[in-house]
Protein backbone atom coordinates (compact mmCIF):
# COMPACT_ATOMS: atom_id res chain seq x y z
CA UNK A 1 0.00 0.00 0.00
CA UNK A 2 1.40 3.39 -1.01
CA UNK A 3 1.29 6.46 1.24
CA UNK A 4 -1.97 8.38 0.84
CA UNK A 5 -0.04 11.53 0.00
CA UNK A 6 3.38 13.08 0.48
CA UNK A 7 3.53 14.18 4.13
CA UNK A 8 6.46 16.49 3.47
CA UNK A 9 4.28 18.49 1.08
CA UNK A 10 1.45 18.66 3.64
CA UNK A 11 3.10 20.54 6.52
CA UNK A 12 0.27 23.09 6.74
CA UNK A 13 -2.30 20.32 7.06
CA UNK A 14 -0.03 18.54 9.52
CA UNK A 15 0.21 21.60 11.77
CA UNK A 16 -3.52 22.27 11.56
CA UNK A 17 -4.41 18.70 12.47
CA UNK A 18 -1.87 18.57 15.28
CA UNK A 19 -3.20 21.74 16.91
CA UNK A 20 -6.79 20.51 16.55
CA UNK A 21 -6.12 17.19 18.31
CA UNK A 22 -3.95 18.93 20.92
CA UNK A 23 -6.74 21.38 21.72
CA UNK A 24 -9.20 18.52 22.23
CA UNK A 25 -6.87 16.39 24.35
CA UNK A 26 -5.71 19.40 26.41
CA UNK A 27 -9.32 20.16 27.29
CA UNK A 28 -9.89 16.73 28.85
CA UNK A 29 -6.51 15.34 29.87
CA UNK A 30 -5.56 15.19 33.54
CA UNK A 31 -1.86 15.20 32.57
CA UNK A 32 0.37 17.64 30.74
CA UNK A 33 0.66 16.59 27.11
CA UNK A 34 4.45 16.75 27.34
CA UNK A 35 4.28 13.91 29.91
CA UNK A 36 1.85 11.72 27.96
CA UNK A 37 2.51 8.52 26.02
CA UNK A 38 0.47 7.85 22.87
CA UNK A 39 -0.26 4.67 20.90
CA UNK A 40 -1.67 5.09 17.39
CA UNK A 41 -3.40 1.97 16.06
CA UNK A 42 -3.15 1.72 12.27
CA UNK A 43 -0.62 4.54 11.94
CA UNK A 44 -0.15 4.05 8.20
CA UNK A 45 2.47 6.45 6.86
CA UNK A 46 2.78 8.22 10.25
CA UNK A 47 0.74 11.34 9.56
CA UNK A 48 -0.66 11.58 13.09
CA UNK A 49 2.72 10.80 14.64
CA UNK A 50 4.29 13.72 12.80
CA UNK A 51 1.35 16.00 13.62
CA UNK A 52 1.50 15.19 17.36
CA UNK A 53 5.23 14.67 17.99
CA UNK A 54 5.93 18.30 18.99
CA UNK A 55 3.38 18.08 21.81
CA UNK A 56 3.61 14.61 23.40
CA UNK A 57 6.39 12.84 25.28
CA UNK A 58 6.34 9.60 23.27
CA UNK A 59 4.31 8.36 20.34
CA UNK A 60 4.23 4.75 19.18
CA UNK A 61 2.59 3.88 15.89
CA UNK A 62 1.64 0.35 14.90
CA UNK A 63 0.49 -0.88 11.52
CA UNK A 64 0.27 -4.32 9.84
CA UNK A 65 1.73 -3.00 6.56
CA UNK A 66 5.53 -3.17 6.42
CA UNK A 67 5.45 -0.91 3.36
CA UNK A 68 3.59 1.81 5.25
CA UNK A 69 5.94 1.46 8.24
CA UNK A 70 8.93 1.74 5.90
CA UNK A 71 7.49 4.97 4.46
CA UNK A 72 6.81 6.32 7.96
CA UNK A 73 10.36 5.57 9.14
CA UNK A 74 11.80 7.05 5.96
CA UNK A 75 9.83 10.26 6.49
CA UNK A 76 10.98 10.44 10.10
CA UNK A 77 14.58 10.29 8.89
CA UNK A 78 13.82 13.74 7.46
CA UNK A 79 11.76 15.08 10.40
CA UNK A 80 14.19 13.53 12.92
CA UNK A 81 11.69 13.24 15.78
CA UNK A 82 13.32 11.31 18.63
CA UNK A 83 10.02 10.61 20.44
CA UNK A 84 8.40 8.54 17.66
CA UNK A 85 8.69 4.78 17.16
CA UNK A 86 6.99 2.58 14.55
CA UNK A 87 6.25 -1.12 15.04
CA UNK A 88 4.50 -3.90 13.19
CA UNK A 89 1.12 -4.68 14.76
CA UNK A 90 -2.60 -4.04 14.85
CA UNK A 91 -5.48 -3.85 17.30
CA UNK A 92 -5.83 -7.62 16.96
CA UNK A 93 -2.07 -8.21 17.22
CA UNK A 94 -0.82 -5.52 19.59
CA UNK A 95 2.89 -5.91 20.43
CA UNK A 96 2.59 -3.91 23.67
CA UNK A 97 1.77 -5.02 27.20
CA UNK A 98 2.44 -1.57 28.67
CA UNK A 99 -0.27 1.06 29.17
CA UNK A 100 -0.61 4.45 27.48
CA UNK A 101 -2.12 7.81 28.42
CA UNK A 102 -3.80 8.12 25.02
CA UNK A 103 -4.70 5.50 22.44
CA UNK A 104 -5.72 6.71 19.01
CA UNK A 105 -7.47 4.94 16.15
CA UNK A 106 -6.54 7.28 13.28
CA UNK A 107 -9.03 6.36 10.54
CA UNK A 108 -8.26 2.69 11.12
CA UNK A 109 -10.97 1.09 13.27
CA UNK A 110 -13.15 0.24 10.26
CA UNK A 111 -10.27 -1.80 8.81
CA UNK A 112 -10.25 -4.21 11.76
CA UNK A 113 -11.94 -7.60 11.40
CA UNK A 114 -14.01 -7.06 14.54
CA UNK A 115 -14.18 -3.41 15.70
CA UNK A 116 -15.85 -4.24 19.03
CA UNK A 117 -13.25 -6.88 19.91
CA UNK A 118 -10.51 -4.48 18.83
CA UNK A 119 -11.85 -1.77 21.15
CA UNK A 120 -12.14 -4.20 24.05
CA UNK A 121 -8.63 -5.59 23.52
CA UNK A 122 -6.94 -2.24 23.17
CA UNK A 123 -8.77 -0.88 26.24
CA UNK A 124 -6.46 -3.07 28.35
CA UNK A 125 -3.57 -0.83 27.25
CA UNK A 126 -5.11 2.43 28.49
CA UNK A 127 -4.04 3.80 31.88
CA UNK A 128 -6.61 4.67 34.53
CA UNK A 129 -7.82 8.15 33.64
CA UNK A 130 -6.35 7.72 30.15
CA UNK A 131 -8.09 8.60 26.91
CA UNK A 132 -9.24 6.75 23.79
CA UNK A 133 -9.71 8.85 20.64
CA UNK A 134 -11.45 7.26 17.66
CA UNK A 135 -11.31 9.14 14.35
CA UNK A 136 -13.09 7.82 11.27
CA UNK A 137 -13.94 9.36 7.90
CA UNK A 138 -17.59 9.69 6.94
CA UNK A 139 -18.36 10.78 3.35
CA UNK A 140 -15.46 13.00 2.33
CA UNK A 141 -12.04 11.55 1.61
CA UNK A 142 -8.65 12.88 0.59
CA UNK A 143 -8.38 14.08 -3.03
CA UNK A 144 -7.48 11.44 -5.59
CA UNK A 145 -7.95 7.70 -5.33
CA UNK A 146 -10.91 5.37 -5.51
CA UNK A 147 -12.95 7.17 -2.81
CA UNK A 148 -12.78 10.67 -4.35
CA UNK A 149 -15.82 11.23 -6.58
CA UNK A 150 -13.92 13.87 -8.54
CA UNK A 151 -10.89 11.64 -9.18
CA UNK A 152 -10.21 9.54 -12.26
CA UNK A 153 -9.71 6.40 -10.10
CA UNK A 154 -13.11 6.74 -8.38
CA UNK A 155 -14.92 3.40 -8.09
CA UNK A 156 -18.61 3.70 -7.21
CA UNK A 157 -18.94 0.14 -5.88
CA UNK A 158 -15.82 0.33 -3.71
CA UNK A 159 -16.97 3.73 -2.42
CA UNK A 160 -20.41 2.30 -1.56
CA UNK A 161 -18.84 -0.65 0.31
CA UNK A 162 -16.56 1.75 2.19
CA UNK A 163 -19.54 3.85 3.32
CA UNK A 164 -21.38 0.71 4.47
CA UNK A 165 -18.36 -0.43 6.47
CA UNK A 166 -17.99 3.01 8.06
CA UNK A 167 -21.69 3.02 8.97
CA UNK A 168 -21.39 -0.42 10.61
CA UNK A 169 -18.33 0.74 12.55
CA UNK A 170 -20.13 3.86 13.82
CA UNK A 171 -22.99 1.68 15.07
CA UNK A 172 -20.53 -0.48 16.98
CA UNK A 173 -18.76 2.56 18.46
CA UNK A 174 -22.10 4.16 19.43
CA UNK A 175 -23.01 0.97 21.28
CA UNK A 176 -19.55 0.80 22.89
CA UNK A 177 -19.65 4.37 24.23
CA UNK A 178 -22.92 3.73 26.09
CA UNK A 179 -20.94 1.81 28.71
CA UNK A 180 -18.00 4.24 28.83
CA UNK A 181 -17.28 7.80 29.92
CA UNK A 182 -17.90 9.81 26.72
CA UNK A 183 -16.20 13.20 26.76
CA UNK A 184 -16.64 14.47 23.21
CA UNK A 185 -18.33 13.39 19.98
CA UNK A 186 -18.41 14.93 16.49
CA UNK A 187 -20.20 13.61 13.42
CA UNK A 188 -20.38 15.55 10.15
CA UNK A 189 -19.64 15.04 6.44
CA UNK A 190 -15.90 14.83 7.06
CA UNK A 191 -15.31 13.11 10.38
CA UNK A 192 -16.72 10.88 13.07
CA UNK A 193 -14.76 11.55 16.26
CA UNK A 194 -15.25 10.06 19.73
CA UNK A 195 -13.21 10.74 22.88
CA UNK A 196 -13.59 8.44 25.91
CA UNK A 197 -11.98 8.53 29.36
CA UNK A 198 -11.05 5.33 31.23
Amino acid sequence: MEPYFNILESKGRLNKLGSKVVKLISKYSKKKLSKMSVLDIGCGNGFYEFALAPYFETIYGIDPSEKMLHNARKTNNIFEYKNIRFYSGSAENNPFVRKFDLILFSYSLHYTNDPLMSLERISKNIKDGGLLLILEPTKTFLPGGKYDKRGSDFDKEIYKKKLERLKETRKIVNKFIKTHNLLDKVYDNRIYSVLIRY
